[in-house]
This record gives C-alpha cells, structure tokens and sequence, in this order.
C-alpha cells in the first residue's frame, strides 16, 4: 500500500519521476487481509537496511514452502528513489527486489536480501519460483529514454529476467526478449 502524495510524485512505470517530493522515508507498507473478519492489519518489516529508507511498493509476490505451508517468502518490487533524487527525471528509479520471510499468523516479517541486477531495469510483474528465484517482467526497454513518451503508438519490446538469489551474488539472466508489452495488452 502507498499513500495518494506520494503516487502522484513517484511512479516510475508512468515517468513520473519528482523524487524531490517523495517523504525521505517510503510511507508504503504490505498489509495482511484477513478474509474472516474482512479487516487488514501492517505488517512490521524487521532488518531492512536503512539505506533502503523503506520499501516502495509496486508488485509483491508470495513463494510458499512446500515442506512448511506456514512459512512464506514476500518478494517486493521496490522502486527506491536514487541516491541524488534531483537526478530522478534523467536516472529513473533505483530498482530492486526485497525479500522477507514470515510465518502465517505473524505480524512481522524478516528481511532476507535485496536483489539488484542492470537487468532489472523497469520491473514490473514478479512470479516467485522458489524461496529464492522469480521471473520479472522489465515493463520498458529503457527507464527514461526519449522513446517512452511515444510508447502509446509504438511499443518498445522489453523483456522477462529470471533471477536466482540463492548465492551471495544473483545469478539474473534474460529468460524472454524482445517482448511487446510484457505484463499483457495495455489498456484502452
């Protein structure tokens, strides 16, 4: 969950990219529905560097163990701001994917690792694989080419990663390329 400020200021997906308004801390959060009572509760996120100055959230997806039903794996597409925000319009976001571990039931989730790669560009769409291994989808060939704003009359083909976290290194590779709008059709 974001907040409506911040999604007016920072949505890379879109260009918009006014990092200089953004709050020094994200405001996002994942929450946990919980279908019974129809209410939501935040989950607490433990051991996230503070470098990360929070998560902003677009996509999560959730691997759960076979061996242990209760234990899940949240992979978060955070599109963190860079470093020198003012270069935001001409750096585009500071991409990665942050992986936490929690249990079913809990109100906390373990930070495990983030997941940087030059060929996670313009993620969008994240398909866990493993507790340790997911596709994503890159939603634009480039993070802020001249060629973006023109996208809506020609699309640029993109492509899908495939990422293996396993090691003290990721292991990302290019699984599809060349693909026209990788996260399906967009909409009219």
């Amino acid at each position: 969950c974001s907040d409506r400020t911040s999604r007016i200021h920072w949505v890379p997906a879109t260009l918009h990219l006014n990092a200089t308004q953004l709050p020094e801390k994200s405001t996002d959060y994942i929450a946990v529905f919980d279908l019974a009572s129809r209410s939501y509760r935040r989950l607490t996120l433990k051991g996230l560097p503070e470098e990360a100055n929070g998560i902003w959230v677009h996509g999560i997806d959730l691997w759960r163990s076979p061996q242990d039903p209760n234990h899940l794996t949240i992979f978060i597409n955070s599109h963190r701001p860079p470093k020198n925000r003012a270069l935001a319009p001409t750096q585009g976001a500071d991409s990665v994917i942050e992986i936490f571990e929690t249990l079913v039931g809990t109100d906390e989730a373990r930070y495990v690792k983030t997941v940087k790669s030059p060929h996670i560009r313009t993620p969008n769409n994240i398909a866990a694989t493993g507790p340790r291994s997911f596709y994503v989808s890159n939603d634009h060939r480039y993070k802020t080419h001249w060629s973006r704003k023109l996208e809506i009359i020609k699309a640029t083909p993109s492509d899908i990663i495939y990422c293996d976290a396993s090691g003290a290194t990721p292991d990302c590779i290019v699984a599809a390329d060349n693909v026209i709008y990788p996260n399906g059709e967009p909409s009219s």
